[in-house]
């Protein structure tokens, strides 16, 4: 059986960006982080099953 390679991606958030993050709380910005956090979730898990059938045939 082949072993996959994991993958790993780094993503930096700058400190003002959490602040901001942390005063606004559950206001538009917050929802609409969230929003694109799960848009790169959605992403990245799209890649790791394409990454997982190339390796596996």
């Amino acid at each position: 059986m082949m072993m996959g390679r994991k993958t790993s991606i780094t993503v930096r958030i700058p400190i003002d960006l959490l602040d901001r993050l942390d005063a606004y709380g559950e206001s538009e910005f917050g929802r609409r982080f969230d929003r694109s956090m799960f848009v790169v979730e959605a992403v990245m898990d799209r890649l790791n099953n394409i990454t997982e059938g190339i390796h596996h045939g």
